[in-house]
């Protein structure tokens, strides 16, 4: 129940379930009334974003909170960790933030380019999560493949072996795996329990200038597909 480090796993559920709406919060040091300092060059240490986020979640009924979080000293560290991890899961939110950092490191050339995140609280569903939803057409295709396999014994003879090709070719897309989950960068925190203390264990310090929070915020079982994705 506190931050440790971020590593994709492969998950074992079954996802063709996977429609749960969540609540997704974010904090960086771009967001109109969290980010610190004037101009371009705002920053956020990690405590604070820490912070922001508890008080972001005061105003929700938060059974359980999952997050990942990205924190460094500097805009070109920070804008590596965040391609890193956006190379495995393209969110939105995530590619923002890629976009933003990178445009700060060369922000002599690109000042007028900048624009204020605006603070946001955003409902979206799990399948949603470019990973998740893979996950879950994967599912949905096996299982579609199980019914065909059911039914073909009460085919005519003719559309039986008809069936018979068609499904040799479909069973070679369906049962192809999908890549096996690696990597990571940054951290993941989950917790079920006190959220705000949980929050602040093992958490970084102030010496990381520049941290960038996004937590998912449902049901212990709504977030049980993002836990076993990055246990």
């Amino acid at each position: 129940m506190s931050w440790s480090q971020l590593a994709f796993s492969t998950p074992a559920s079954d996802a063709s379930g996977l429609n749960q709406s969540l609540t997704v919060l974010s904090v960086t040091p771009w967001t109109h009334g969290i980010k610190e300092g004037q101009g371009e060059h705002t920053v956020l240490s990690f405590p604070n974003a820490v912070n922001a986020l508890i008080n972001k979640l005061s105003f929700q009924s938060a059974g359980a909170v999952f997050a990942i979080a990205v924190y460094a000293a500097n805009a070109s560290d920070l804008a590596s960790q965040i391609k890193t991890l956006t190379s495995i899961l393209p969110m939105k939110q995530l590619l923002q933030w890629q976009r933003h950092a990178t445009k700060l490191i060369t922000l002599e050339n690109n000042k007028f380019d900048l624009v204020e995140s605006s603070e946001e609280i955003n409902s979206m569903a799990i399948n949603a999560i470019p990973e998740v939803k893979t996950r879950m057409k994967k599912a949905i295709s096996q299982a579609a493949l199980t019914s065909a396999a059911a039914l073909a014994g009460e085919d005519p003879l003719a559309n039986l072996n008809a069936f018979g090709v068609n499904k040799t070719a479909h069973d070679v897309v369906v049962n192809a795996a999908l890549p096996a989950l690696v990597g990571g960068a940054g951290l993941r925190f989950y917790s079920e329990g006190d959220i705000s203390t949980d929050l602040k264990i093992n958490s970084p310090g102030h010496e990381y200038t520049q941290t960038a929070i996004l937590a998912f915020v449902g049901s212990s079982a709504d977030l049980a597909y993002l836990k076993e994705m990055m246990p």
